[in-house]
């Protein structure tokens, strides 16, 4: 039993190492699934047991953190720039998401880091066209640090 235990908490271990690394675009059950060598009922199945959730449900949270994580540090950018770093690629699901994860819409939530910080609230906007790489791997250390 013992090892059967350490078989799953292995695979999960695989599951959420691919998910983390390729957050960012568009993964599908069957992709981690098969990262795994799993099918995806039992890809579901150990999510269920050791995490409480489901795959897909634990990537949204994830990129939900990473995307408050930037929105905090950098909260003159835009948010249609950080939704899509972050692999959301619809605002209305990218607000659903961000809502029931942190009790707060995006917009809602970078509107109270800049007011805490006593930040104009139209200030100029850095890199309007996305989020800089090295924006996106700080924010990606930080939410691991909250995560581990």
């Amino acid at each position: 039993m013992t090892q059967l235990r350490t078989n799953h908490s292995q695979r999960l271990e695989i599951a959420l190492k691919f998910m983390i690394k390729n957050f960012h675009r568009e993964i599908s059950l069957d992709e981690v699934a098969n990262c795994v060598g799993i099918t995806k009922f039992s890809l579901c199945r150990s999510f269920r047991r050791e995490l409480k959730t489901t795959p897909i449900n634990w990537l949204w949270r994830y990129r939900t953190y990473v995307s408050a994580e930037i929105i905090w540090n950098y909260p003159h950018h835009r948010l249609v720039p950080i939704m899509n770093s972050c692999g959301f690629k619809h605002a209305a699901h990218f607000s659903r998401i961000f809502k029931t994860t942190l009790n707060m819409r995006p917009s809602a939530f970078k509107a109270t880091v800049k007011k805490s910080r006593n930040l104009p609230q139209h200030a100029s906007r850095p890199n309007p066209t996305g989020i800089s790489v090295d924006i996106l791997q700080k924010a990606l250390h930080k939410t691991m640090e909250t995560l581990i």
